[in-house]
């Protein structure tokens, strides 16, 4: 694990720093000020932009990811962590938003007579019910990406687009009106520290060189 924490320092002080930050504005505004930020800083633009950005989080997300990685060369056994790591990112948000059952935006700015402020999107389904922490979409893009960013550790531009390409599904969270501020940092760190774990479980498997496990079926670049 060492070696691993080593390799991926650039991801992991980046995550400290969005950590530190988003604990300073969680203890420094009320509970839902993110969602009423992102009500009164709406464009059509931003609206399309992160509908998009939050299906990233979704399954196709998987897919893109598993693809990349065969396409630029990784072995079957590095793309088939992504199975793994979406069962794990599953599972542990299921339990997590039972056990801890926090109210989402929605009912919570209904209760408060509110709604009127939230400026919903058209289109945007949002959910309500006790199912808010952690958020599921930003467990899943920063477990999606931290993975990504540790198979590929020596590029530190792709390190830094992926770590922001994770901190955009989960700011979308917010902006969709689907979660709070402590939601996405709860989310971010189950899925930081969920992909630090398949990156363990990936690097003590070993597999003969004639393994299909050991197969590539591109040319590999310099990663």
């Amino acid at each position: 694990m060492n070696d691993i924490i080593n390799q991926n320092k650039l991801f992991l002080s980046l995550f400290l720093m969005f950590f530190v930050v988003v604990i300073g504005l969680i203890f420094n505004n009320n509970h839902g000020d993110a969602v009423l930020f992102f009500a009164k800083h709406r464009t059509g633009v931003l609206n399309e932009f992160f509908i998009f950005v939050t299906k990233i989080g979704e399954g196709g997300g998987y897919i893109f990811c598993m693809i990349l990685l065969l396409i630029i060369g990784f072995r079957t056994i590095d793309v088939l962590m992504y199975p793994l790591l979406g069962l794990l990112v599953m599972g542990f948000s299921f339990i997590a938003k039972i056990f801890f059952a926090h109210t989402r935006p929605l009912p919570y700015f209904r209760a408060l007579k509110m709604v009127d402020e939230l400026n919903l999107i058209d289109g945007v389904y949002v959910f309500g019910g006790p199912t808010s922490f952690p958020s599921g979409h930003t467990t899943s893009g920063f477990a999606l990406f931290a993975l990504l960013a540790f198979f590929t550790w020596k590029k530190p531009f792709l390190v830094v687009l992926f770590f922001f390409t994770a901190v955009l599904i989960g700011i979308s969270r917010s902006y969709l009106v689907q979660h709070f501020l402590i939601d996405i940092l709860a989310g971010a760190t189950l899925g930081v520290a969920i992909a630090l774990f398949v990156k363990y479980i990936h690097s003590k498997i070993k597999c003969s060189e004639n393994s299909i496990l050991n197969k590539r079926f591109t040319r590999q670049r310099k990663f």
